[in-house]
This record gives C-alpha cells, sequence and structure tokens, in this order.
C-alpha cells in the first residue's frame, strides 16, 4: 500500500494532524540556527495554522462527507 492509499483511509481529523506534524517538523528543522526555543515556537504556530487550514478545505471541498441539510 502506498502513502497516498494509506493517507486515503485516514479521517479528516487524522489527516490534517499528519500534515500539522510534518509542517511543524520541518519548521523546526529549518529555523533551528534562531535557536531552538524560537524554532519550537515558530513550529507550533505554523503546524497549527496549516493543521487548521488543512482539515477546514478538506471539510469544506471535500464532497465524501454526509449532507448536513
Amino acid at each position: 500500500m502506498g502513502v497516498n492509499a494509506w493517507l486515503e483511509e485516514q479521517s479528516f481529523r487524522g489527516q490534517a494532524l499528519i500534515g500539522a506534524v510534518l509542517v511543524a517538523i520541518l519548521t523546526f528543522a529549518l529555523n533551528y540556527s534562531s535557536g531552538p526555543v524560537v524554532a519550537a515556537g515558530t513550529a507550533i504556530i505554523s503546524g497549527t495554522v496549516m493543521g487548521g487550514a488543512y482539515y477546514l478545505g478538506l471539510r469544506v471541498f471535500t464532497s465524501d462527507q454526509p449532507n448536513s441539510s
């Protein structure tokens, strides 16, 4: 099973969490030269914003969800 197939089996919240963690790790690594505390703070903020945006985008633009009306 490929990564894409595995990711599609995850819930919207799971997909957003995985994306947020990946963004946070990458942001931390890229900002580590500024210091570990600054890098951690930036990573937390970036991961939260990107994960939240990804989750909302999945909820709004995916047609697989049940109709709420």
